[in-house]
């Protein structure tokens, strides 16, 4: 657990407070609003399902939470740091300081293998260990056998897993994914999903997990469903557990007689 969370838990201040916020832009047909007077507060170590349909505004939110996207009123404070209030160079320190991302798309380098893709964020703190941290981080995720090779030699559960690696090496207080299982299969979708919740539980860390999957939203101990750009529901949950891996059976074979 980093310094800065270990102090934000013990304060009770949340790690993601968006308060009143709202989002608009212009279109040829008008004003586009986004968001619409969206509040949430956060906290350490908290996992959250943002559920919605398509267009509904629930990566946008993310994005506010990662600082990659402006509000139009409203305040943003993540890791208490007011977003609204720094520049875009101060935005990419706290991004590489206290939040990891992990996309649906992956976002692998092609020319880079797994080892070099996981350790880019370590290398741009300057971190001189930052090749033994990413090692580390890819056997914690499973791919400590894989760290040599390409993206395009790994599965798509391997490059999803290299992209957790890359979003974890750091030890954020927050990890945002957005679909990170949209592009995969249901087994290898469910892996991930364990991946995620075993990281989140093990660092502490603030999970906001992106998706449009109701089964995946049950994993996590709240959901926020947002409907046209505004909240329509904000609950805690009962975490479900991981489902059983089903039984195959054997088929049964008999001997021929000589």
């Amino acid at each position: 657990m980093s310094v800065s969370r270990a102090a934000s838990a013990s304060s009770a201040q949340p790690m993601i407070a968006l308060t009143n916020i709202s989002l608009s832009m212009p279109s040829r047909a008008g004003t586009v609003d986004i968001l619409n007077n969206v509040t949430v507060k956060i906290n350490a170590g908290e996992t959250v399902a943002v559920l919605g349909p398509s267009g509904a505004g629930k990566t946008t939110a993310m994005m506010v939470m990662a600082g990659l996207e402006g509000v139009t009123k409203g305040q943003v404070v993540v890791a208490g740091h007011d977003l609204n209030a720094l520049d875009e160079d101060r935005l990419a320190e706290i991004r590489r300081d206290h939040i990891g991302i992990i996309f649906q798309a992956f976002r692998l380098i092609p020319s880079m293998t797994a080892l070099e893709n996981v350790a880019i964020p370590l290398e741009l703190e300057g971190a001189k260990d930052a090749f033994e941290r990413a090692q580390v981080a890819l056997t914690d995720v499973g791919l400590g056998h894989r760290i040599d090779h390409f993206p395009d030699q790994l599965s798509g559960g391997e490059q999803q897993r290299v992209a957790i690696a890359r979003a974890i090496v750091t030890g954020p207080d927050i990890l945002l994914a957005d679909e990170p299982t949209g592009n995969l299969d249901q087994a290898t979708g469910g892996e991930i999903m364990d991946l995620l919740m075993e990281t989140a539980a093990k660092h502490g860390t603030s999970l906001v997990l992106i998706t449009h999957d109701e089964a995946l939203a049950t994993r996590l101990s709240r959901i926020i469903r947002i409907a046209d750009g505004a909240i329509s529901e904000d609950r805690k949950t009962t975490p479900a557990k991981k489902a059983p891996a089903k039984k195959t059976s054997a088929k049964k074979t008999t001997k021929k007689k000589a």
